[in-house]
């Protein structure tokens, strides 16, 4: 204090300030002593504290008010943050018995300079406008760190900033975008759990309940909440080995958030080609193509500038457009999907014509040509699909008591599935039959999965009805671009006659519509509606016949063009 006392000027105690925070920021950077040095980082850590709280007063009773210095006060909150967020003094990283001995010297030093941080802020008044939106990213970090007293002192903070943000603003937009752009950063560094998404939603809408702006406030606070929840599931997804369904319908999940409820263009775009990097390592490269393809409908056949991004170099719209256009038709090559790749083609090939750019415009006349012959001449299996329902609580957010319809691999049949399925959720049961399940699996502390075969119904029949259209074209138009599939159950009703079964044998036929169509940018996609109707044994019947008819033409097709191909 009598040093403090001895300054004959503000702009002397200014000046020692300044200083004495740099040395202090100094004196916690990780390389000022050896790493086992961590006795000597405490004592150092524990008199930076002791001074600190003797600063804050000389801080607040010189410099608030009509005397307010931003650089001095940004300098402190700096100081504490990353006072808090050391290493040495992340205590649930040490052992038992050492954690014991340093709560008991020195107490949680972390907690100590969080309330401290607090009661500086409160002391602010209408000076914390000068740091919103730049303290937002800093107090988010030390409110992740895994300590419950640490997260309730300076939770409570995000509020303020919004109705400061508020008073200035009519909205809180810049709050929510910073909120935002830092979770994703920190949460992929491993900060956060569910434990901190919890508190961070019960206390900010109970903080909430009386202000005038609480709907757009309880607005706010669920769309961090639900972002927390998909950044979580994501993270978790991560760790695991191999790229599998559950990692490519995560991240899935998050872009869509991005795009649908965030519109972040530029989060949306990072997670497109993180989603494009796991289709390519899986070898699923339709699926890679459809992803690449929504960064490719942004951009405009233009010559705006671009910057550098990404793997992308400085270059106009128009050649980077050029680029996932090669990049897509490709991919849809290898993925044999190769109509999709024709109309790629022709619109590329427009561009190159436009500028009579007749060269390049001849190789992709070459490319689309070849695309033909290789549907003409390449065989191409019809995949199977399955119906996959995800139940009960132990599953992520994004597969929770839902279900899905998924495009199987080559050759895999339903119990090849089935057996991939459980090898992904190794704590899942599978069930035995195909009936909704009630409420009690709904809510049931454990993971239910329910699979089975269904059927895809093409949107239009057009070319699959044509005379004379060859199979290997008919095969395409049969299981792509489809968005409605069935699933029947044969049921018994009335009195059976063991004379005729099928007098009585009615159908329960089920109808799904996906939110997307197959094949897409994932190899599965949601069941948005679900449709239930019973055909009577007449109606059965009739429907057998045909599709038997169909069968025997496709297969008298098969032999005839043999029988040409021979000759």
């Amino acid at each position: 204090q009598q040093l403090l006392d001895s300054f004959n000027t503000k702009e002397e105690l200014r000046d020692f300030l300044l200083q004495i925070f740099t040395v202090f920021r100094i004196l916690i950077r990780p390389e000022m002593f050896p790493k086992d040095w961590t006795v000597m980082r405490l004592v150092a850590n524990n008199v930076i504290i002791t001074t600190v709280l003797y600063l804050s007063d000389a801080l607040r009773k010189n410099f608030l008010n009509e005397n307010f210095d931003y650089k001095i006060w940004d300098s402190y909150f700096y100081l504490a943050v990353i006072f808090i967020n050391q290493l040495c003094l992340q205590l649930e990283m040490f052992t038992p018995s050492k954690k014991k001995k340093v709560l008991e010297k020195y107490g949680d030093m972390r907690v100590t300079m969080g309330c401290e941080i607090f009661s500086m802020w409160q002391n602010l008044g209408e000076h914390k406008l000068h740091f919103i939106p730049a303290l937002i990213g800093p107090f988010l970090e030390v409110t992740l760190i895994p300590q419950a007293d640490l997260r309730n002192v300076m939770i409570p903070i995000f509020h303020d900033m919004m109705d400061w943000e508020q008073r200035r603003s009519g909205n809180f937009k810049q709050v929510e975008a910073k909120l935002i752009d830092k979770l994703d950063s920190l949460m992929s560094e491993g900060k956060g759990d569910e434990t901190y998404r919890e508190l961070f939603n019960s206390i900010l809408l109970k903080k909430i309940e009386r202000e005038t702006w609480r709907e757009s406030g309880v607005s706010l606070i669920a769309t961090v909440t639900r972002l927390m929840e998909r950044l979580l599931d994501y993270r978790d997804c991560m760790k695991m080995g191999e790229v599998d369904g559950k990692k490519i319908g995560c991240t899935v999940s998050l872009l869509n958030f991005y795009k649908t409820e965030l519109n972040k263009e530029e989060m949306y775009i990072r997670y497109i080609h993180k989603l494009y990097d796991l289709h390519l390592k899986a070898q699923n490269f339709t699926e890679a193509a459809y992803t690449l393809l929504l960064y490719d409908e942004l951009l405009e056949w233009s010559d705006r500038p671009l910057r550098e991004f990404l793997t992308y170099p400085m270059q106009t719209e128009w050649q980077r457009k050029e680029h996932l256009h090669l990049a897509i038709i490709q991919n849809f090559d290898r993925g044999k999907c190769w109509e999709n790749g024709i109309v790629l083609c022709r619109k590329i090939a427009e561009q190159y014509e436009s500028y009579y750019d007749y060269r390049n415009l001849s190789k992709m006349r070459m490319m689309e040509a070849s695309l033909y012959d290789k549907i003409m001449d390449q065989q191409r299996l019809e995949p199977e699909f399955f119906r996959v329902g995800f139940y009960g609580k132990k599953f992520p957010f994004f597969l929770r008591n839902k279900e899905f319809v998924c495009r199987g691999h080559d050759y895999e049949r339903l119990e090849a599935f089935q057996q991939r399925m459980l090898n992904e959720f190794p704590h899942a049961i599978a069930m035995q039959h195909a009936n909704q399940p009630d409420e009690t699996i709904f809510q049931a502390e454990a993971q239910y999965l329910q699979i089975y075969a269904v059927t895809p119904i093409p949107e239009s029949q057009e070319v699959l009805q044509r005379e004379g259209v060859p199979d290997n074209i008919k095969s395409f138009y049969k299981v792509n671009h489809i968005w409605k599939f069935r699933y029947d159950r044969p049921f018994h009703k009335g009195t059976k006659d063991k004379e005729n079964e099928f007098k009585s044998l009615w159908v329960e036929r089920t109808s799904l519509y996906l939110v997307q169509s197959l094949p897409g940018i994932s190899r599965w996609f949601e069941v948005e509606k679900r449709e239930v109707v019973e055909m009577s044994p007449l109606e059965n019947a009739i429907e057998v016949l045909e599709n038997k008819n169909q069968q025997l033409k496709t297969l008298i097709s098969q032999c005839q063009t043999r029988q040409m191909q021979n000759i």
